[in-house]
């Protein structure tokens, strides 16, 4: 049993001395401030990424759309080659008050 934890005794690399650096904890590293250009410059290009995002979306909304007109169409003109009839819908009750056509 003590051989096992033995085994499976972990020890850091501090305690072993195999740390790069005999022991320093974190590397600090000094970044020099961004001139105001450059800031400038930074976010007129995260700018340019989110209004290419949203004319990606947008296009590729309107391409959905246009294929779904596509398709509608495609189905229209083979429903008229293959002879089928469509099915004509009955006028929206709403739109015949006040006419005369619905005693027709």
């Amino acid at each position: 049993m003590e051989e096992m934890q033995e085994e499976l005794d972990i020890t850091d690399c501090q305690t072993t001395g195999t740390c790069d650096g005999a022991g320093q904890g974190v590397v600090k590293v000094d970044f020099t401030p961004l001139t105001v250009f450059q800031q400038s410059i930074l976010a007129a290009q995260q700018f340019g990424v989110i209004v290419g995002v949203a004319l990606l979306v947008g296009s590729l909304f309107m391409l959905m759309i246009g294929v779904e007109l596509a398709f509608y169409w495609l189905e229209n003109k083979c429903s008229k080659l293959c002879g089928r009839k469509t099915i004509q819908e009955a006028p929206d009750p709403a739109s015949l008050v006040g006419s005369f056509k619905r005693y027709k």
